[in-house]
This record gives C-alpha cells, sequence and structure tokens, in this order.
C-alpha cells in the first residue's frame, strides 16, 4: 500500500548516517530474501516476503535535484551513502534479494518442467509475485535492465 512504501522510503530518508541507514535497509532485504527462500517457511510466509519485496520495488527512485542522473546510477550500484541510493531498487540490487527471487523462479521451472500438474496454486502465486518483483525492479532504470 501507499503507506507501507512511505514508512519503507522514510528509512532511506532519516537523518543521520547514511551508511548506517543503507546498511539497516540492506538487513530488512537479507531478511526478506531469507524469508523468501528458506526452505523450512510456509508457502504463506515465503508468498508475503515476495509481496513485500514487489511493493518495495514499486517505490519509485529519487535522483538528488543537485546531481544528473548518470551520476546518480553510478552511486546507487557503486557508493554506500543514503544521498546517492535514493530508491528501493538500489538497495535491493545490493542485496540478496535477486538472488532469491532469480532462485525461486528457478525452482519453479523446474517443478513445472517435470510436469505443470505437480504446480500448486500456491507455487503460481509465489512465481507471478516473484515475476512482479523482477519487472519493478527492472522497470527502475536503464541500469537495473543492464
Amino acid at each position: 500500500s501507499n503507506a507501507d512504501s512511505q514508512s519503507a522510503d522514510s528509512l532511506l530518508r532519516r537523518s543521520g548516517d547514511g551508511d548506517a541507514n543503507v546498511s539497516t535497509a540492506i538487513l530488512l532485504a537479507n531478511t526478506l530474501a531469507s524469508s523468501l527462500s528458506g526452505q523450512n517457511r510456509t508457502d504463506a510466509e515465503r508468498l508475503d516476503a515476495s509481496r513485500v519485496l514487489t511493493n518495495l520495488a514499486a517505490g519509485e527512485s529519487r535522483l538528488d535535484e543537485d546531481e544528473d542522473e548518470e551520476a546518480n546510477l553510478s552511486s546507487i550500484y557503486g557508493g554506500a551513502t543514503v544521498k546517492a541510493c535514493n530508491g528501493w531498487c538500489g538497495i535491493l540490487a545490493r542485496s540478496q534479494s535477486l538472488v532469491a527471487v532469480v532462485k525461486t523462479l528457478s525452482r519453479f521451472v523446474e517443478i513445472s518442467n517435470q510436469n505443470l500438474s505437480n504446480v500448486s496454486p500456491s507455487a503460481l502465486s509465489l512465481c507471478e509475485q516473484c515475476c512482479w518483483a523482477l519487472g519493478n525492479i527492472g522497470g527502475d532504470s536503464q541500469r537495473s535492465r543492464d
């Protein structure tokens, strides 16, 4: 929801130590990745984690007004400051989230290739949500797609 997105975005905008804010955001993203890829998680827990990742990735990246887009994107993927890392897609790209999403999709493909009737409705929902998360990250910028 919009309120959830605003609350999550506030984590990146808090005053104080920018590197600590980014570290906290990456820790959150890694925790969600662990929930998504955890073998001992229920389908509902994994689906919830994928929904949170999708919603975070849907948040809009904000460029700093005093920087051009290319400099900002370089900083998002190479630097470690909140000023340069203004969007959740940058955080997710630097965390284990993308790996977890891709592994989840790969497992789905393996299962569905063996026998499509083996795919449960909850697995299908999880796959769909992971596709949305991946699409939201890729839709953030050209750099994300590269």
